[in-house]
This record gives C-alpha cells, sequence and structure tokens, in this order.
C-alpha cells in the first residue's frame, strides 16, 4: 500500500490519450461500415499509426517503470555489491543503445520524409517512423537520470531486507 500520492505521469497520460483515440477511431469505422454502409478510408490507417505509437511510447514507459521483462537468475546469484554492477551495466547499455537508436533513428525519419501515408496523405515520418527514435529518446533520458541519481536498483536490495 502507497502512503503518498503518485502524480500523473505525463506519459502514462499520453498513452490514455493514445488508447482513447484509438477506440474512438475504431468505434466510428465500424459505425459507418455497419451502419451506413459507407467506410472511412482514413480511420483505420491512423488507428494502426496510433497503435505503433502507442506501442513504442509504452516500450519506454514500461522502462522507466521497470517493468520490462529481463532474466536475473545469474545476477542473483552475484554478491551485492557485483549485483549493483551488474545493474550499473545494464542501465548504462540501455542508455547507450537508446542514444545510438535516437540517433539513427531520426537520420532515417529525415531520408523519408517525402513519403505521404496513403489514405491520409500525411508524411509518414511523422505519424509512423518518428515513432521510434522518439520513445529510444524518452529511454535515454530515463536512464540518464537513472544513472546521475544512482537509482539503480529494482527493488532487490527491499526484497532482501524484507526477507
Amino acid at each position: 500500500m502507497k502512503t503518498k500520492k503518485e502524480k500523473t505521469n505525463p506519459i502514462d497520460l499520453f498513452l490514455g490519450i493514445l488508447f482513447a483515440w484509438i477506440v474512438v477511431l475504431i468505434f466510428t469505422q465500424v459505425l459507418f461500415r455497419y451502419l451506413l454502409n459507407s467506410s472511412l478510408n482514413w480511420t483505420e490507417e491512423l488507428a494502426k499509426y496510433l497503435f505503433v505509437w502507442m506501442t513504442f511510447i509504452g516500450a519506454a514507459a514500461a522502462f522507466k517503470d521497470r517493468m520490462l521483462i529481463g532474466v536475473d537468475f545469474f545476477v542473483q546469484l552475484l554478491p551485492a555489491k557485483y549485483r549493483r554492477l551488474a545493474d550499473w551495466t545494464d542501465v548504462f547499455l540501455v542508455t547507450a543503445f537508446s542514444l545510438i537508436a535516437t540517433v539513427l533513428g531520426y537520420i532515417w525519419t529525415y531520408d523519408v520524409w517525402g513519403t505521404l501515408s496513403p489514405a491520409l496523405e500525411l508524411p509518414l515520418a511523422l505519424l509512423l517512423y518518428a515513432a521510434f527514435p522518439t520513445a529510444s529518446a524518452i529511454i535515454c533520458i530515463v536512464g540518464i537520470r537513472r544513472l546521475l541519481n544512482n537509482d539503480l536498483s529494482n527493488d532487490r536490495e527491499e526484497e532482501e531486507t524484507a526477507l
């Protein structure tokens, strides 16, 4: 049970808004298709792009909340000081990879700028391709904050003291 109030996280709020838009778009598509016998070609396309954004930003939120899956069997066998080093190495490597992915992702997004989506006729660079480097940038920022604040534990110390 948490005693202090939890603040609304902007990433989680953004994911909730994306999810709500997807539901509205799909519901609208179903209404038009089955009640009015007229299909909207842009709702399905936009829902797909929003789902891609939701997936990538959701991965960044999972990293922030330490909810990504990991295999720590061998790490648990290490003494406490080496576990801390393994946690630091883990966060450092994820942060370094996400920094590289951010830079390369934005270069790639810039390279495909002229491509338009079929139904919406908007740049796919913004609708689709920018999701990956944006999520990578969020992961990089979270990783740097963890490294600078020395906030590396994955609740191992709390679990060990509770036992």
